[in-house]
């Protein structure tokens, strides 16, 4: 597994306001220049909504290598957002690809501070 980190969030000061760990996986058969280009999309997708309205920061991007191949990208976001919401706007922005989303509760960002340890 890779992951690349955005470590300016280590001594986040206004990280309390995205308690909540969104999560967008896609699933891939191979990692080659098309699913790069795929990537480096939705994580400009990503990054561009939150900034929109400041409600969301984008945190690392996962990658599966062995077995199930996949990408996830990781973001913090506020508690308000209707992730059912932009779950359906992400399906209909890549339309061919498999997106697959969660959010959980997560004030104290573990998953993020795991992957600085690592």
């Amino acid at each position: 597994m890779i992951v690349r980190i955005k470590d300016r969030y280590l001594d986040c000061d206004s990280c309390s306001a995205y308690p909540v760990r969104m999560g967008v996986a896609i699933p891939v058969i191979e990692h080659n220049t098309e699913t790069s280009n795929l990537k480096d999309s939705i994580e400009s997708y990503i990054e561009k909504m939150f900034a929109e309205n400041n409600s969301g920061i984008f945190v690392a991007v996962q990658s599966g290598l062995n077995g199930e191949k996949f990408i996830e990208f990781i973001s913090y976001a506020k508690a308000d957002n209707d992730f059912e919401s932009i779950h359906e706007t992400l399906k209909k922005t890549f339309p061919t690809t498999d997106v697959q989303m969660y959010a959980e509760i997560d004030p104290e960002w573990k998953v993020y501070k795991s992957f600085l340890k690592k």
